[in-house]
C-alpha cells in the first residue's frame, strides 16, 4: 500500500498500487416485495433463486392463501392482509 500524505490539505489518502479497477456494486438477488399501507415502506416478502437464463422469463409469484397473509412491516410493525396481486418484483 502507498501513502499519498496530502498534508496541505490536512488529507492522508492511502492508495493501492496493485488496484487500477472501479469497484462495481455486488450484485443483488432479485425478490418480491411488498408495500406498507401505513408507513409506505417497502420490504422484502422473498428473494427469487437466480438460476441463469432462467431468471430473464418472468417469475412466478409465491403462492397465496385466497384470503390473503398478513405479513408485518419491519419499519413500523403494522399488520396488514396482502394478497398475491400486491407481490411486486424488485432486482
Amino acid at each position: 500500500m502507498i501513502f499519498l500524505n496530502l498534508s496541505r490539505y490536512g488529507i492522508v489518502l492511502g492508495v493501492l498500487s496493485s488496484v487500477v479497477a472501479v469497484t462495481r456494486p455486488r450484485r443483488q438477488m432479485p425478490k418480491w416485495v411488498l408495500i406498507c399501507p401505513k408507513c409506505k415502506t417497502e420490504f422484502e416478502h422473498s428473494q427469487i433463486n437466480d438460476v441463469g437464463m432462467f431468471c430473464l422469463m418472468i417469475q412466478e409469484k409465491p403462492e397465496f392463501a385466497n384470503t390473503g397473509n398478513e405479513c408485518v412491516c419491519p419499519s413500523c410493525g403494522y399488520v396488514a392482509l396482502y394478497f398475491r396481486t400486491d407481490l411486486l418484483y424488485r432486482r
